[in-house]
């Protein structure tokens, strides 16, 4: 049976995601001082698909929101319209392997759940990481 909403958040075989945008923070949130900076001067100020534009402050205080709090949230960031909510997999020493997402439409993710999902991938990313890393 078809999705009652087909999902416009499509991705191609091999293709990469990028790490700014959705899930990719929850991995980027996590990286070591010295990969972030890297990365931060690679990526520069950059523009979201509802036309946000974020600088590099203002990437980084989403960053560390996502490490308090444990996952990252998303809307309208790669795909106008979609919404995601992401946590990382970490190792014992708490680098991120992979990110466990839940994604879809925003009226399907309104911000009144968000902490639920959030904590949902979370246990989710944590029972992976307990059986692989």
């Amino acid at each position: 049976m078809p999705p009652a909403k087909p999902s416009a958040d499509t991705m191609r075989s091999r293709e990469r995601l990028p790490l700014h945008l959705g899930a990719g923070k929850a991995l980027v949130a996590h990286l070591s001082a010295a990969e972030l900076a890297e990365f931060l001067d690679r990526l520069g100020e950059h523009t979201r698909a509802d036309g946000t534009t974020v600088d590099r402050a203002g990437f980084l205080r989403d960053l560390a929101e996502i490490r308090d709090r444990g996952y990252s949230e998303a809307a309208s960031e790669r795909e106008p319209g979609m919404a995601s909510v992401a946590a990382p997999v970490l190792d014992p020493d708490g680098t991120a392997h992979a990110a466990v997402q839940v994604s879809g439409h925003q009226e399907d993710l309104p911000a009144d759940r968000l902490d639920q999902l959030g904590a949902e991938v979370r246990r989710a990313a944590h029972a992976i990481a307990r059986r692989a890393c």
